[in-house]
């Protein structure tokens, strides 16, 4: 299983999303959302809840280049302040764990599957039980509308996403 059966949230402090593109083709620009909030339901073997970042909370290192992924031109933070993963389903397939589920961004709703490694479970130095994820996928830019630079040689379509995190089982 990839979480124990409990209703688990996100530790923030403890969790990141962070991001990867292509720029010119020659090399890669990577980011991180610093403000995450979720919680999950595990129940037989399957998970299900949302995860989101607030697309204000973007960072890349640099001011102007955040400013701009903020802009129309990328996320077009002030219509779309959440960017939301829903879970559908947790399958193995090929001996690797897919978590899929559906990502919200910038208006447009669609599929994602990320590939799933589980971290284990722990209990903190509180009594809490807490759980690792790793989640590693992909998604294009362009299916949410995000068309910028529309043949890729600036900004690369692909978009990689690297997730972890650190759940808590919640008590009651």
């Amino acid at each position: 299983m990839i979480v124990p059966e409990g209703r688990w949230r996100i530790d923030r402090d403890h969790s990141s999303v962070n991001f990867v593109v292509a720029y010119l083709g020659v090399t890669k620009v990577r980011g991180r959302f610093m403000d995450l909030a979720g919680a999950f339901e595990a129940t037989d073997g399957t998970l299900h809840g949302e995860a989101s970042v607030a697309t204000g909370s973007i960072q890349t290192g640099s001011t102007v280049r955040d400013k701009h992924l903020l802009s129309p031109d990328f996320l077009n933070a002030q219509a779309n302040p959440r960017l939301v993963f829903s879970v559908d389903e947790v399958r193995e397939t090929d001996g690797r764990i897919m978590v899929a589920g559906t990502l919200a961004m910038n208006g447009a709703t669609h599929p994602i599957a990320f590939e799933a490694v589980p971290g284990g479970v722990a209990k903190d130095t509180y009594g809490h039980d807490r759980v690792g994820l790793e989640l590693d996928g992909a998604i294009s830019r362009r299916d949410f509308g995000i068309a910028i630079d529309s043949d890729g040689s600036l900004v690369g379509d692909e978009i990689e996403l690297e997730i972890d995190l650190s759940l808590v089982r919640e008590r009651g």
